[in-house]
């Protein structure tokens, strides 16, 4: 945003974070799932959250993890509101589907994530190599969607055609992991060096 606009960094932005609010404790069969006191209920159990973004400034581009920390902090004070949970419970499925569909209407940017299996999948006898999702259908002009498979980490970047230069954001968003990796890195390394005195 900045590289457009200078000014850009001090306008209030606001992500949108599509998060699962499913109880998971432990792995269940689907029939487990379908019993009527299942500890994780089987179908979709999802929330979101309007998280500010952080504004750039030189102590975030100084130390670029106090940014990722600033917006961790901020989902996790934000993860346990039961804003959806109890509008299902008082107005129903369709009304809650409705205010879903109207948040992610009025989003440009949205973030969502899927923890994926750790080990090796395979369908109809084929290894399954890679495995990415994205959420389709929503009116939003950024989609971030992050999974995890076989311990390794996937990033699909979808944009609305002609919103943003799609060069121009993949770039700045390989830039921004560098930063951010080498950074926790050198705390990594840092805190090994410790360890070994």
């Amino acid at each position: 945003m900045q590289e457009i606009d200078n000014e850009a960094g001090k306008a209030n932005s606001t992500g949108l974070v599509v998060l699962s609010t499913r109880n998971i404790g432990s792995y269940q069969s689907v029939q487990e799932m379908m019993k009527a006191d299942s500890k994780s209920p089987w179908g979709n159990h999802i929330s979101f959250l309007h998280v500010p973004i952080p504004k750039l400034s030189q102590t975030n581009i100084s130390n670029p993890l106090e940014f990722v920390w600033k917006a961790q902090k901020e989902i996790k004070r934000k993860r346990d509101s039961f804003t959806v949970d109890m509008e299902l419970k008082l107005r129903g499925y369709e009304a809650v589907a409705k205010h879903i569909y109207e948040t992610l209407r009025n989003s440009s940017v949205v973030v969502s994530n899927l923890i994926g299996p750790v080990e090796p999948m395979v369908l109809a006898n084929h290894p399954v190599k890679g495995l990415y999702f994205t959420m389709t259908g929503g009116p939003e002009s950024i989609n971030i969607s992050v999974i995890s498979y076989t311990r390794t980490l996937r990033i699909t970047l979808k944009t609305q055609k002609g919103f943003i230069d799609e060069k121009k954001f993949k770039l700045c968003v390989v830039k921004a992991f560098d930063v951010i990796s080498k950074a926790a890195m050198e705390i990594y390394d840092t805190q090994q060096k410790q360890r070994l005195n």
